[in-house]
């Protein structure tokens, strides 16, 4: 019961797709990118929630603010 709650949760060091931690860039050029980036996943969200609105079970597995940035077991 232990293990299938464990997975079934988010842990405290989750990080979503498109977040980095600041400390890993030194330059101007990546956070453009980076912001570019989440400005692209941010309206990907939003089709997804619209294709969702009238399905009685929606579809979150692969919306961008439930992906986790890496896969930490």
């Amino acid at each position: 019961m232990i293990t299938l709650w464990l997975l079934s949760h988010l842990g405290i060091d989750t990080v979503h797709l498109g977040h980095y931690p600041d400390a890993d860039f030194d330059d101007t050029t990546p956070y453009e990118l980076m912001k570019a980036y989440q400005g692209e996943l941010q309206t990907l969200s939003a089709h997804i929630r619209l294709r969702n609105v009238p399905l009685k079970v929606p579809y979150i597995y692969i919306d961008p603010e439930t992906v986790e940035n890496s896969v930490a077991i």
